[in-house]
């Protein structure tokens, strides 16, 4: 737990200097999904990046493939996309209620 008075906290500017806007945001989302005082993790802030640099490789080398296939959507291409537009409206009403995890 943070806490000023033992000087273990983070200032934002610092964190996202130190991690990167995008770990600290998904540090932050899973601080606390509520009002009160969040606990940021420093732990979740580095599996953040090893997370985004992995998916980062990850689509530049599925990007690049010369195997990927193109033409009419199939029925498995279809559920896919619904499923991934479902979630999407699902985060979008989760961060607005601010239910993060």
């Amino acid at each position: 737990k943070m806490s000023k008075s033992k000087g273990n906290f983070l200032m934002m500017n610092d964190t996202i200097q130190t991690y990167g806007a995008d770990a600290t945001r998904f540090a932050c989302a899973d601080a606390g999904d509520s009002l009160d005082d969040a606990n940021f993790s420093r732990e979740t802030a580095d599996a953040a990046i090893l997370s985004l640099i992995t998916e980062d490789a990850w689509i530049s080398e599925t990007l690049t493939s010369v195997d990927l296939r193109s033409g009419e959507e199939n029925l498995i291409d279809k559920i896919l996309l619904n499923e991934t537009n479902r979630l999407i409206a699902s985060a979008g009403s989760n961060f607005a209620r601010m239910q993060f995890k």
